[in-house]
């Protein structure tokens, strides 16, 4: 039997959605920008526009176009996700000084990793929805993916 959704309302379930990365996300980007020798001072600000304000995510129908309309946005931006990767770097390692001790421009690594969450944040609740109309519990994933 499905367990019932944590949240009775919308309200409750739009504001159970974190605003920044979780705290474990923040540790992994922290121990490599520790790794790479940069400071974690300038943190990048996801920016939510006016079309993910939008979105009905009242039916599944809605739900489901949401999803779309995200992943052919992650498909225009990451058409090959090794490519992509490659790329990033190679616009990075260009930045580098000739010494080497310099450090590159970091902010072509800071922009790419700030498009790619935009996107991943905004996917996450219309994920939550449509779990939550299929009557799929996080406990439920949690014990399929075990077994």
């Amino acid at each position: 039997m499905a367990c019932p959704s944590i949240y009775k309302t919308e309200e409750a379930k739009q504001a159970a959605v974190p605003d920044k990365p979780s705290q474990e996300i923040r540790e992994i980007q922290k121990a490599l920008a520790e790794a790479l020798g940069y400071s974690d001072e300038e943190d990048t600000e996801i920016t939510v526009t006016d079309d993910d304000k939008n979105v009905n995510l009242s039916d599944l129908l809605g739900c489901l176009l949401a999803l779309k309309s995200i992943k052919d946005e992650m498909l225009a931006l990451i058409q090959e996700p090794c490519a992509f990767t490659e790329g990033i770097l190679l616009q990075y390692i260009k930045t580098l000084p000739d010494d080497a001790h310099g450090k590159g421009d970091t902010s072509i690594v800071k922009t790419a990793k700030a498009q790619v969450e935009a996107l991943l944040c905004r996917a996450i609740p219309v994920v939550d929805s449509i779990k939550d109309f299929c009557d799929v519990s996080d406990q439920s994933c949690a014990a399929d993916s075990v077994s």
